[in-house]
């Protein structure tokens, strides 16, 4: 097994702004908000500091705060992206990505926010490669366990963060039955089914582990050292 580096959170950019102001930004939205309307409860991290935005469709809230354009997002069923422009205090929503992500030029005002806690479990990979198997010791040395997208806009942001990932899904070695999968604790997977084209497979007979690939799942072989997904309860 490999060993693995402290926790941490994805950053995609240096920041050249007032970092007393991010301080204030990042302690705002570190409040869980509680809403009756929202389809879970998440805390959101900066992707991207302007410059450029994802290439998506967004829904747009002209002169909201921040924690509300936040909530936006949470009321939908698939948000995991919202872009806040700290200099006009528009809200930009993506309701949900489903292709993998191209960056357009953006004022340098415009930040990107990802959901980074999602309903108490902090969602990160482990920092370096290894087996499927590699990936759950990892997770549990991290104190969570290896696990499922929780949202397809998810899987295409940590596509787009760390390339191909693993998550913990997987089927019996041997087994014939290729469109049952189950979670690391052995429950089959219901949550979250949003295989690739064409997918599940089986290429080759040997295809028994699953891992993101352009944002959706996909089975593969266990043959190639990669990182894998984990959530980690707070």
């Amino acid at each position: 097994m490999r060993s693995t580096a402290t926790f941490r959170r994805p950053l995609k950019a240096s920041s050249k702004r007032d970092p007393r102001r991010m301080q204030v930004v990042l302690a705002m939205l570190l409040l869980v908000l509680d809403s009756a309307s929202a389809s879970s409860s998440m805390v959101f991290s900066i992707l991207s500091l302007g410059n450029n935005i994802i290439d998506t469709n967004y829904v747009s809230y002209p002169g909201y705060s921040i924690i509300k354009c936040s909530a936006v997002c949470q009321q939908m069923p698939d948000c995991s992206i919202f872009t806040y422009d700290t200099t006009t205090n528009d809200c930009h929503v993506a309701p949900e990505l489903t292709e993998i992500i191209v960056l357009v030029a953006s004022p340098a005002s415009r930040i990107t926010y990802f959901s980074w806690i999602i309903d108490g479990y902090i969602y990160n990979v482990t920092e370096t490669m290894g087996t499927w198997g590699d990936g759950k010791v990892a997770c549990e040395m991290m104190g969570g366990k290896m696990t499922v997208l929780p949202t397809t806009s998810f899987g295409v942001v940590i596509h787009h963060l760390y390339d191909l990932v693993y998550l913990g899904i997987s089927r019996p070695v041997g087994s014939t039955d290729k469109n049952t999968w189950y979670d690391v604790n052995g429950n089959v997977i219901t949550q979250y089914t949003r295989w690739g084209l064409n997918q599940p497979n089986n290429y080759g007979g040997a295809q028994y582990i699953v891992r993101i690939y352009l944002g959706f799942l996909d089975d593969n072989s266990d043959t190639n050292p990669l990182r894998s997904l984990c959530a980690i309860r707070l």
